[in-house]
């Protein structure tokens, strides 16, 4: 995903996914919010055996990627027993 907002400091993104932090910018910090979004969704990517990590420069907005690994699913059968289909 990528905006083209304000962009993140290199100093902020040291920080960026911890809970409730908000960065350093008295602009930014202007605008509502709890600080949790971020730390919400890294959990949950970390919880799918993922990543996620953050490319930005102050000014320049952000693009954030996470990629998921794919795992076939696993049918379960019962031993003498045909899967359906």
């Amino acid at each position: 995903m990528t905006d083209t907002g304000f962009g993140i400091s290199a100093q902020d993104q040291n920080r960026l996914f911890e809970r409730f932090y908000r960065g350093s910018d008295p602009i930014k910090l202007r605008i509502r919010g709890t600080g949790l979004g971020l730390y919400v969704s890294k959990s949950l990517i970390e919880r799918h055996h993922g990543r996620v990590w953050c490319q930005s420069e102050a000014g320049q907005g952000s693009a954030f990627s996470f990629p998921l690994p794919f795992e076939q699913p696993v049918e379960e059968s019962v031993a003498g027993t045909v899967p359906v289909a």
